[in-house]
């Protein structure tokens, strides 16, 4: 008896052998879980908040400035250039405010549909576009009208302090309503 197999013996060990193949593929596969666990957390804890982030923070945001910072700044420009060009930043920061909200109420469902393992035709630019147009917004505000608000209601301190009040009293009309569960 020969201890050396043939071909036609060895076809079982051989199919033993192909195994491993898929099995060691699962198994590097699996050594990955640890590092893919804090993305996925991050993942979910993103998409969970997405919507309160939209409706509590930058629509409210976004309605502060164009009803307190806006109207108080334009309120106190002097007339002339100084109003005009209020006037047009005004316009400009609205309209991307306008902008930024339509980005977020498409790109919403989608993000939703990702947290339910819902793949729909996710397009990764249009996040990019979102945030390119919001860091773009925010500097233009930080660089350009909140200097200039600064100085036109920093001429007169009871624009500056009747600015602050209104900001305090929306702020304390909003903790009173959701502390007697009104909003």
């Amino acid at each position: 008896m020969s201890t050396m197999f043939n071909q036609e013996n060895d076809a079982p060990l051989e199919s033993f052998a192909g195994c491993h193949i898929g099995i060691v593929n699962m198994v590097r596969d699996l050594a990955e879980l640890p590092d893919l666990i804090t993305p996925v957390r991050r993942f979910q804890s993103i998409t969970l908040r997405i919507d309160d982030f939209f409706n509590q923070v930058v629509k409210t945001h976004h309605s502060e400035e164009e009803e307190q910072l806006f109207t108080a700044v334009l309120a106190s420009a002097n007339s002339g250039d100084e109003k005009a060009e209020v006037e047009q930043l005004i316009s400009k920061l609205t309209d991307e405010h306008r902008e930024i909200e339509r980005a977020f109420v498409y790109l919403i469902p989608q993000i939703k549909a990702l947290e339910k393992n819902v793949v729909p035709e996710f397009n990764a630019k249009n996040v990019d576009s979102l945030v390119e147009l919001y860091l773009a917004h925010a500097r233009f505000e930080e660089e350009v009208f909140l200097p200039l608000a600064k100085t036109i209601l920093g001429r007169n301190d009871n624009h500056m302090a009747a600015f602050g009040l209104s900001l305090h009293m929306r702020h304390a009309v909003d903790d009173i309503r959701r502390e007697f569960g009104i909003i």
